[in-house]
């Protein structure tokens, strides 16, 4: 039987065709994982944007007509106010705020905590974020902490206006006649990733 080893030549072609495979493995796993990420990453800004339209449809639909008070203010306001009228009351100091309510159900199970089941909400945006403010106390003065989440990040250009007798209007709380009361809220500002949103919510409760 005639026998032969390999040659240096088929070593290197074997060498060649490995080196290729594994560059084409190395690749392929490679764009995988980036896509995993990208979607996982996509996954998360759909859920924080449908967190946001959700908080803010909650507290819309759970309003309830009890007048606040504000820090450093001589009277009460209205339990929804928002637009420029609102910059009036509680000032920007850094943010503009774009509406402020009064919601229920804030749960206290057995009254375990020293506070009410109602709760004061102000939504501003400050530094391209949406962010919801509340605090444990319905009347606010100087010393009374608040505690912010952020619910949209990357928003530019953010406007607010309340349907109001039929049209669009800038102002909400403004006025105390009960006609002048919103029946929906209109929410729009242009997003770094989605570009321009509109978001439009209707209000529940006893608005």
């Amino acid at each position: 039987m005639n026998e032969r080893g390999v040659t240096l030549i088929e070593v290197l072609i074997a060498l060649g065709i490995f080196a290729a495979v594994n560059v084409i493995a190395v690749t392929a796993f490679s764009i995988a994982a980036n896509g995993s990420r990208q979607l996982e990453e996509v996954s998360d800004r759909i859920a924080a944007m449908e967190r946001f339209r959700g908080v803010l449809r909650a507290d819309l639909h759970q309003l309830v007509e009890r007048p606040v008070w504000e820090a450093e203010t001589t009277r009460p306001r209205p339990s929804l106010m928002g637009g420029p009228v609102l910059e009036e009351v509680i000032g920007d100091d850094g943010f503009e705020p774009l509406l402020a309510l009064v919601r229920s159900g804030w749960a206290n199970p057995g009254a375990a905590e020293p506070r009410a089941e109602v709760q004061a909400v102000t939504y501003i945006w400050a530094n391209g974020q949406i962010i919801r403010r509340t605090r444990p106390f319905l009347d606010a003065d100087i010393r009374t902490p608040f505690q912010d989440d952020v619910l949209v990040d990357g928003a530019r250009d953010v406007e607010i206006a309340f349907r109001i007798g039929g049209r669009w209007e800038e102002d909400a709380g403004r006025s105390a006649n009960p006609g002048d009361r919103p029946l929906a809220v209109r929410l729009t500002f242009t997003h770094d990733v989605y570009g321009e949103m509109e978001h439009v919510f209707l209000l529940g409760g006893t608005l």
